[in-house]
């Protein structure tokens, strides 16, 4: 019955309901998650959260675990239905223009595009993106500043920046590269070099991320 579920009779005779169970490991690892976005795909830092604070018995131990693999594959989906990546573009321009929105969404990628520093900022806070295009000029922000930051974050410093340069604006390449930038380009942008460059900077992040899990040692 749903009141079972909802309400486990935690203080009659007996185990509450297997549902009961599930739907409370749901509730504590979404509280949870609410308050620490960043980590709440680290499935180290929520097995060890929930085990002190949810897994009180090897019973739900064991179900904890069903759960992390649950969340996991999860995970391993989503990258498969995203496509080629996510990219996040910030130019006052190519909000205007779609100058590089276009040819990137054809291409496969999910695309999303802003004009400030802000409005980054939040849709970063909402999901992080797997590399960020943005104009050195913002306006009354700073492209530059803004990639310092990004890449003074732990959360972000891995996900690589490419600096969209005014024309004639080679020489600021080196201000680029000391604010944190992977690459950058001047305006007009020449697609083909932008998906070189794409695709350089892209298999360096899933090598760096399929290094991270896996055995290691002698096969002897």
């Amino acid at each position: 019955r749903v009141p079972d579920i909802l309400f486990p009779p935690e203080f009659q005779e007996g185990e509450p309901r297997a549902e009961a169970t599930i739907y409370s490991l749901v509730r504590a690892f979404e509280e949870w998650a609410a308050h620490n976005p960043e980590s709440a795909h680290d499935v180290s830092l929520v097995r060890r959260n929930l085990r002190v604070s949810w897994a009180s018995t090897q019973a739900r131990q064991n179900m904890l675990e069903t759960f992390l693999q649950v969340l996991m594959d999860e995970e391993f989906l989503s990258k498969l239905d995203r496509g080629a990546g996510r990219i996040l573009i910030i130019d006052p321009a190519e909000v205007a223009t779609s100058a590089l929105t276009a040819p990137l969404a054809n291409d496969g990628y999910e695309v999303n595009t802003v004009a400030d520093a802000a409005t980054a900022e939040a849709s970063l806070a909402e999901a992080l993106p797997d590399l960020v295009i943005v104009a050195v000029e913002l306006g009354q922000d700073s492209g530059l500043r803004f990639c310092q930051k990004f890449k003074r974050t732990e959360a972000t410093a891995a996900v690589p920046v490419i600096m969209l340069l005014p024309p004639g604006g080679e020489r600021r390449a080196a201000e680029c590269l000391r604010a944190g930038a992977d690459e950058s380009l001047v305006k007009p942008v020449d697609l083909e070099l932008l998906f070189l460059k794409l695709q350089k900077l892209m298999t360096a992040v899933v090598r760096e991320e399929s290094g991270k899990a896996g055995v290691s040692g002698s096969l002897q």
